[in-house]
């Protein structure tokens, strides 16, 4: 069973933070990527940057993030996507991996400003409104069928 770190979420940046760091934390990979944000309507969103890095090969996430940022700098922000429970002080128990996920320590040891932990299906369903026909598979209904509800199943 995977829980949702927080009931309502807030993934808003920083105004100023136009590149964040969004990680994708699994079992096997975390996949980082610098990101570009622009804010509007519809944000636009540009990946800079993508390394993806072998889970067992690091000892932790800390480690993973400050290689990446090495190479990309410019993060003033980061995202990170796992599955996992929360835990009152604000760090996830990951389902995959026996890492320690603290968005404060990570914050405090890389100088983030801001460490966001959301849980690995809601940032699905975040990025399901950003993507376009071609990187959907539609399994049923007319071929010009208008945009409506998505369903995010795993």
């Amino acid at each position: 069973m995977v829980a949702s770190f927080s009931p309502a979420h807030d993934l808003t940046i920083a105004a100023s933070a136009t590149r964040l760091i969004a990680a994708d934390v699994g079992g096997t990979h975390v996949r980082v990527g610098l990101v570009r944000a622009v804010a509007g309507p519809v944000p636009d969103i540009h990946v800079l940057a993508y390394r993806r890095y072998r889970c067992a090969d690091h000892a932790d996430l800390g480690q993973i993030l400050a290689d990446f940022r090495s190479h990309a700098p410019g993060a003033r922000e980061c995202v990170i996507a796992s599955a996992g429970y929360a835990l009152a002080d604000g760090s996830v128990i990951s389902a995959n991996l026996p890492w320690p996920l603290s968005a404060n320590r990570i914050r405090d040891d890389l100088g983030f400003q801001a460490v966001h932990l959301v849980n690995d299906f809601e940032a699905v369903a975040h990025a399901a409104a950003h993507i376009d026909g071609s990187q959907v598979l539609q399994l049923t209904g007319p071929a010009e069928a208008p945009r409506g509800p998505t369903l995010v199943v795993g």
